[in-house]
């Protein structure tokens, strides 16, 4: 890495860091240019698709809402749609 490819990697990483919030121990971050504010943790959708018990499905997400998740994973490829 260059000098110049080092300054602009340290700009990013001010950036991002600029951007970010904690609330009530999580950490939020802007997504794009749209100005939402979205958890740095995200909840994948695939195993709930499916679950052997739909109540733990509910279960799953009731839970990562309860604890701050915001940003959550969906994909009309999962399970044939």
């Amino acid at each position: 890495m260059n000098r110049r490819g080092g300054l602009g990697t340290l700009a990013a990483m001010d950036a991002a860091a600029a951007s970010q919030t904690m609330s009530n121990g999580m950490l939020y971050r802007t997504l794009g240019k749209t100005g939402e504010k979205v958890s740095t943790i995200g909840l994948g959708g695939y195993h709930i698709g499916h679950p052997p018990d739909p109540a733990d499905a509910i279960r799953i997400v009731r839970r990562a809402i309860d604890r701050g998740i915001t940003f959550m994973d969906n994909c009309w490829d999962y399970h044939g749609g």
